[in-house]
């Protein structure tokens, strides 16, 4: 048996190996926006410049490096990983502030958080502002967003120039976004990039170039401040923000990119052993083909008549895959690596439906007792959750009530195609039922998109049931039974015939992806 790698030059006779990537991904990659800087910011923070830091608040407290300003009690403290802050109208907002100190550099200030609740369902929303600053010797700066889901930038310079430097801007955000906000500046060039990102959406530059006369200066070495302002005195809902990170420190050299796909091939007992360079974001496909006669991206994915096909292989996270003891089929046959983008299987967050509309191709199904999913805005009404898991809906058994006796429940999703190598569900879950051992409890099972039934072996998670009083991340691998099938999911809930009932069975933000 011969093997040749693409190094090797000229094949002689026997196997042939190639690495290709998919023909829509000659582009250069798509990098994050810290990756895509130019030159002149390529820079390190020099010797006595300001005080970095990087906080993930991951407490159990806030750094003793913070200064907590305002109203105490708005001050809510740090859970799962955040720092949350809130205000009531007296006038003063409530802060965190650090010092920076130390001279003036290039510098990138990062920051990233969640306003929830916020918006509400439109505006003027609770009526506040969040607000992220930076002092200087040469002025401050402050991007501001209101509950109207407006930013503006907001220079005021030494030389007394103040003003938004860009006006406020609608950026589309609902309440349980993950939005990002980043400064560079560098100090070469007295020039600052400032660009906003919601969730995974790519980065959005808001701002490039100099300040409200031209000059930026040094707008970091006094403090930076972080802000809850309530505007207005009316009684509605206050605006709460989550900080998950904070990041002030030099601007970091963009990664090279990646380099090409190269395919390595050995023998592996009976069969062969395949490795390649992976990228995080990237599922890979082995195809294979008997002939160059056509385009090695036509290529079907390979069956070994074992594994049944190699599709949507997820990256290892380590920057190589392997592929090991791959079966052999055939005489000469050509094989491909084929590189593409990362697309979930199946995603719904309810977000864009409004109260009672059911995601296109899902199915609600009830036994007529009263019970039934619905999708909608929790109320907190008796045991139910008092919100969402993120954004303003999600689906549940009779949102904004509890569930009734002897009641059968069902919730299928659309059809999707899980590929050989399997997929993984993922989703939020609120549970509030009657005490274990009494039968009230939810269920999730795989069923067969072509007669509607479960399969065989096809359970994902039975016995869901208890009191959770808050909402959960679930993550749960899809059945063996699923891999290669077109397949729906269900969501079940199911009570016996006593009085005791209570909010039941939610789900939010419902993902299925390659790989387990």
């Amino acid at each position: 048996m011969y093997f040749h790698n693409e190094e090797d030059g000229h094949p002689n006779d026997g196997y042939q190996f190639l690495a290709i990537r998919h023909s829509k991904q000659r582009k250069a990659m798509k990098l994050s926006l810290k990756n895509i800087l130019l030159p002149a910011l390529l820079v390190t923070a020099s010797e006595g410049a300001y005080e970095a830091f990087t906080d993930n608040f991951d407490g159990p407290s806030l750094d003793e490096a913070y200064r907590q300003e305002g109203l105490q009690d708005a001050h809510l403290g740090i859970t799962d990983g955040a720092y949350f802050l809130t205000d009531e109208r007296d006038g003063q907002g409530t802060k965190i502030t650090r010092s920076t100190g130390g001279e003036i550099d290039s510098f990138r200030n990062e920051i990233e958080f969640v306003m929830d609740p916020f918006r509400l369902l439109g505006n003027p929303g609770t009526q506040s502002d969040f607000k992220w600053k930076m002092f200087g010797p040469d002025g401050f700066m402050e991007l501001v967003l209101n509950s109207f889901g407006k930013l503006r930038l907001y220079h005021n310079d030494s030389e007394g120039s103040s003003g938004n430097i860009t006006e406020n801007s609608d950026i589309g955000i609902v309440d349980g976004d993950r939005i990002k906000l980043i400064v560079d500046y560098d100090v070469d060039t007295d020039k600052m990039e400032v660009t906003y990102q919601i969730n995974d959406d790519d980065p959005v530059v808001f701002h490039s170039g100099g300040g409200i006369s031209g000059r930026v200066g040094d707008l970091i070495t006094n403090f930076v401040q972080v802000e809850m302002f309530k505007w207005n005195n009316s009684e509605v809902t206050k605006g709460v923000v989550a900080v998950n990170s904070w990041n002030l420190g030099a601007i970091q050299e963009p990664e090279a990119p990646a380099g090409p796909l190269v395919l390595s091939i050995g023998p592996d007992g009976d069969g062969l052993e395949f490795t390649w360079r992976s990228q995080e974001g990237k599922v890979y496909d082995l195809v294979s083909s008997t002939t160059l006669e056509t385009s090695p991206a036509t290529w079907a994915p390979y069956n070994d008549g074992v594994n049944s096909s190699y599709e949507n292989i997820a990256a290892s996270g380590s920057g190589t895959n392997t592929l090991s003891k791959v079966g052999i089929l055939g005489s000469p046959r050509l094989f491909a690596i084929v590189e593409k983008e990362f697309q979930p299987l199946l995603i719904e967050n309810f977000d864009s439906l409004g109260n009672l509309s059911l995601p296109a191709g899902w199915e609600a199904s009830d036994n007529g007792e009263g019970s039934q999913w619905q999708v909608g805005t929790p109320s907190g009404v008796n045991t139910e959750p008092s919100a969402a898991a993120s954004g303003v809906t999600c689906a549940g058994i009779n949102i904004g009530g509890d569930y009734t006796p002897s009641a059968d429940a069902s919730l299928t999703t659309s059809v999707f195609t899980v590929p050989a190598s399997g997929a993984t569900l993922s989703y939020s879950q609120y549970i509030d039922t009657d005490f274990p051992p009494q039968a009230d409890v939810g269920s999730i099972v795989v069923l067969s998109a072509a007669t509607n039934l479960p399969l065989v072996d096809g359970d994902v998670a039975l016995n869901i049931e208890g009191t959770s009083q808050e909402w959960t991340k679930e993550s749960l691998p899809l059945p063996e039974a699923a891999n290669g099938q077109e397949v729906r999911l269900q969501f079940r809930f199911v009570s016996d015939n006593d009085a005791n009932v209570f909010a039941g069975f939610y789900v939010d933000n419902v993902s299925v992806v390659p790989g387990t």
